[in-house]
């Protein structure tokens, strides 16, 4: 049984996979089903903090762990607003933004294109998030990619979306066009201190 927490990060869940709803697919399984394999890993991980509320203030005492972080740009306040949540709720969010990569790039290849032309769309029209020093160059979906084009850490989540809330979409994609990925162009905005 759910307590009440877990019941509003299930609601939370559906909510993220709402907006990417396909005709036919039913959202509640599905969010339960991400909710429940989350849960499942954060306890693993974290045991009883997976609710805790003020890691990121833990965190950002650590200078192994924030040096890059700062490095990359990010603000000491981004790492606390990012990780002063449960910490189920940044493992959901990970599942889900790998659910909805799965789906669109198996969408693409049902309608023809190939996985490496479906892949590359995707990377020009959407930031991927994750630990920079784990992305992978020699990886065949990486070819011809560098570091600039890593995942970008997490934290950066809300600024990128703030961002593309302002930015029409078409303006997204013409200005991503001049770069290698959607992240290398979100790290020179970073560096221009317009992100």
């Amino acid at each position: 049984m759910r307590n009440s927490e877990d019941q509003a990060l299930l609601k939370q869940t559906e909510k993220m996979l709402a907006a990417f709803a396909i005709a036919g697919v039913e959202v509640v399984p599905i969010a339960e089903k991400i909710f429940d394999e989350a849960q499942a890993e954060a306890e693993a991980r974290f045991g009883a903090d997976i609710y805790d509320r003020s890691f990121g203030d833990r965190m950002i005492a650590k200078a192994d762990f924030m040096a890059p972080r700062l490095a990359a740009g990010l603000a000491v306040e981004d790492v606390q607003d990012y990780w002063n949540r449960p910490l189920l709720l940044g493992l959901i969010e990970f599942k889900v933004r790998e659910f909805i990569a799965f789906l669109v790039i198996d969408m693409a290849q049902m309608q023809g294109d190939s996985l490496m032309d479906a892949a590359k769309e995707r990377r020009m029209s959407e930031p991927s998030y994750g630990v920079p020093s784990k992305w992978d160059p020699a990886a065949p979906l990486n070819a011809g990619l560098t570091t600039e084009d890593a995942d970008l850490y997490p934290e950066f989540f809300e600024r990128v979306e703030r961002w593309r809330e302002r930015m029409p979409a078409d303006d997204q994609l013409a200005l991503a066009a001049l770069y290698t990925s959607f992240n290398a162009m979100v790290r020179s905005l970073v560096r221009q201190g317009a992100l």
